[in-house]
């Protein structure tokens, strides 16, 4: 939406807040707001008492599948609760709990245990400012387990599944951390930026279970594999500078790149019948750097300073 800038003494400008905003947020005169300046001059507006209105969310174990307990904690940790409370626990629950507290749910540890609950809450999370530093660094932590991968094809040897495990649970992390803070923000780009972030960790997951297949499988080094491993990263980098270096053009070339890539010449190696599991995962991963190019295409053509 649009707003006028209304001058307001000899220095200061001013510019009203949407009423239907205000009286959904409950703001009154002398409340407080917090703005945060955005990439590319962008400003956020957001209500602090937001926080306050979900401070508490209890689950009760009894209620719920044990396998749901990561799925759950993540997405109330989204919704921007600040204290989790977690009711009718086994000792065998706790140790599950303690690993996605300190895997995925970024500032937030278990501060109060006995033997029936427990509770997390939020301690030390990054400032809101924090949130374009952690987005970019979900696309840096797939090149970097792509260059494990590459290294260890060329070598034959994979002994990296726990660093390159790590590595994906820490892409998770910030994921989560960055939905969480579009939500309390719930600026414009929240929708496409979402659906990439959203992809950003199918990319890893996918990248992941390659190398887990190829740990735990006898691989045959493959000249030709390690060829398209290679065309499979550079395909990554279009997308990443497509999107960080606003390069609206990449993006024309991801999708030219599709049918000589991934719907040609990985079939065409797959049907060799060499490697087919892999290059099924390489096929996979081309597909979502593909498909992932059209929320960056939304988000560039929103701003007018993106490059052909």
């Amino acid at each position: 939406m649009k707003r006028k800038i209304i001058k307001l003494g000899s220095s200061t400008l001013v510019v009203s807040l949407p009423n239907h905003w205000a009286k959904k947020n409950e703001l009154r005169q002398g409340d407080q707001i917090n703005i945060i300046e955005g990439y590319n001059n962008e400003l956020f507006v957001y209500n602090e008492k937001n926080k306050n209105d979900k401070n508490e969310f209890i689950i009760d174990l009894n209620k719920i599948t044990k396998k749901n307990i990561k799925i759950i904690l993540t997405h109330i940790y989204r919704l921007n609760y600040n204290k989790i409370k977690i009711e009718n626990i086994k000792n065998k629950d706790i140790e599950e709990i303690k690993k996605i507290t300190q895997n995925l749910l970024l500032g937030f540890e278990i501060t109060s245990q006995n033997k029936s609950s427990c509770t997390i809450e939020n301690i030390a999370e990054p400032n809101k400012e924090k949130y374009n530093i952690l987005f970019r660094k979900t696309f840096l932590i797939v090149k970097e387990i792509q260059n494990i991968i590459l290294d260890d094809i060329e070598k034959n040897k994979y002994n990296n599944l726990l660093t390159i495990s790590n590595l994906k649970d820490q892409q998770d992390k910030f994921v989560f951390y960055c939905k969480r803070t579009m939500i309390i923000q719930s600026h414009s780009k929240t929708l496409f930026e979402w659906e990439l972030l959203k992809n950003i960790m199918l990319i890893s997951h996918s990248y992941y279970y390659l190398y887990e297949y190829l740990s735990k499988n006898k691989f045959e080094n493959d000249k030709n594999f390690i060829l398209h491993f290679k065309e499979l990263i550079n395909y990554f980098e279009l997308f990443y500078e497509a999107y960080f270096n606003k390069k609206i053009n990449n993006i024309d070339q991801i999708n030219k790149l599709k049918d000589e890539l991934h719907q040609k010449k990985t079939i065409e190696l797959m049907n060799k019948g060499k490697n087919i599991v892999l290059y099924s995962y390489i096929r996979e991963t081309f597909r979502l750097i593909q498909i992932s190019t059209s929320p960056i295409q939304s988000i560039l053509l929103s701003k007018t300073d993106f490059e052909y």
